[in-house]
């Protein structure tokens, strides 16, 4: 089991299942940073790489979230992506640029808000479609 790791920095990433299956058989309890950056990942693989995230030992503990990710293929759908974040009540950064859309209302943003008591950034940006 890893325990002693802080952070996780994960670029470029093309598939997810390896990410997934470390998180899923690794407890991170000290885990307290977390990036991910990929224009390859399709929307349903970051998804279930949220949940692994969000159901790994790190609730407690993470403080910085940072997510790039970009697929263009799901342009329509607008996504709690938010939710999956709830856990994390230790949040003082995050910060999400991806596409699709960001599905966020009044009653979202405060529950987040009460989740996130020590919050200090957060960046919400969605991406216009690519012009190609």
């Amino acid at each position: 089991m890893i325990e002693a790791v802080n952070m996780i920095e994960a670029e470029n990433i093309i598939e997810a299942a390896n990410t997934i299956t470390a998180m899923q058989h690794s407890e991170f309890p000290s885990l307290e940073e977390f990036e991910l950056s990929s224009n390859c990942l399709r929307w349903g693989q970051v998804e279930q790489l949220f949940h692994a995230l969000s159901k790994c030992k790190a609730c407690p503990s993470l403080e910085h979230i940072k997510i790039s990710v970009f697929d263009y293929s799901v342009l329509d759908l607008s996504l709690p992506v938010i939710n999956h974040f709830l856990c994390f009540t230790q949040l003082r950064y995050l910060r999400l640029d991806v596409t699709p859309h960001i599905d966020l209302d009044n009653d979202l943003l405060l529950e987040a808000m009460s989740s996130w008591p020590h919050i200090e950034t957060l960046e919400l940006q969605d991406r216009p479609p690519d012009p190609t």
